[in-house]
């Protein structure tokens, strides 16, 4: 699982609903296996409980990517600024409403309004 390249929320959500159904049916197999050996194979044992935690932390992971992109998408109120085109005469109707929605909003971050 490239956890990199994952970053849009339904692509997060979907990931980790996915990853938790396959942990589901592997943990069903796995109580079933250890009814079967009866607690004798520690080998087996010892390599479920490896996989346990490489689930964890996966689900950690994308648990942590899940809130931190949800905080980012809530956050960062979406302001309107009209498009500048370029246009001489639209720049000081422009320059003043950045400033005043953006430039001078105490309420955004500097790396929000970047």
């Amino acid at each position: 699982m490239d956890l990199e390249n994952i970053s849009e929320i339904w692509q997060i959500e979907d990931c980790l609903q996915n990853f938790k159904a396959t942990w589901s049916t592997i943990e069903d197999l796995h109580i079933k296996t250890d009814n079967i050996l009866e607690g004798v194979d520690n080998n087996y044992e010892d390599e479920y409980f490896d996989y346990e935690k490489m689930y964890n932390s996966i689900k950690l992971q994308l648990n942590t990517k899940l809130i931190n992109t949800e905080h980012r998408y809530k956050a960062t109120p979406q302001l309107e600024v009209p498009l500048f085109t370029g246009g001489y005469t639209q720049w000081p109707t422009f320059f003043d409403l950045f400033t005043e929605t953006i430039h001078n909003n105490n309420g955004i971050a500097n790396a929000q309004k970047l």
